[in-house]
């Protein structure tokens, strides 16, 4: 009956918290970055990291929902922050295929990467390598999650104490 309940319990937590449906709308990237990196520049020059912004100028407009491409930029930008506690460069980039059937977001950071046994782990919920607590463990699986709304794709490489680029 505990097991039940407890049950219920999580569905309508999960209820309560989905967030709503996506609005689409068009999009020009840079505006999205540049209204997500007002949000990260005072803790990055804190913590000494040195920001990089590289934007195609042929960057079409996508049909994309503007508050979850923050959102992803957001966490990808704070992840790569969290992975240089003395410091570093963040390059964020946005781009194109030559055919211009895709754009591509690009944070890269020269933090200490992601350990090879941990690479399938990291998109899960609530997965983290850091001890304390909290809500910890999300930000990869919420950039998953907007990712798969707008039909798009993530693809990760990272090399330990090189850092760790994902293209969205």
């Amino acid at each position: 009956q505990q097991t039940q309940r407890l049950n219920t319990v999580i569905q309508n937590v999960r209820r309560a918290t989905r967030p709503p449906e996506p609005h689409f709308e068009a999009v020009r990237l840079p505006e999205p970055l540049n209204e997500t990196l007002t949000l990260v520049d005072p803790p990055m020059q804190k913590a000494g990291i040195e920001l990089h912004i590289r934007l195609d100028d042929q960057i079409p407009q996508i049909k994309a929902d503007r508050n979850r491409v923050q959102t992803a930029l957001f966490n990808l930008i704070q992840n790569a922050m969290e992975a240089m506690p003395e410091g570093g460069q963040i390059t964020v980039s946005a781009y194109t295929d030559s055919n211009r059937r895709e754009v591509f977001l690009m944070v890269q950071d020269t933090g200490r990467g992601i350990p090879p046994e941990l690479m399938e782990r990291i998109c899960e919920p609530f997965f983290s390598t850091h001890q304390e607590e909290g809500m910890r463990g999300l930000g990869l699986a919420i950039v998953q999650d907007i990712v798969k709304i707008h039909g798009g794709r993530i693809d990760i490489e990272s090399r330990a104490d090189e850092g760790t680029k994902i293209v969205i």
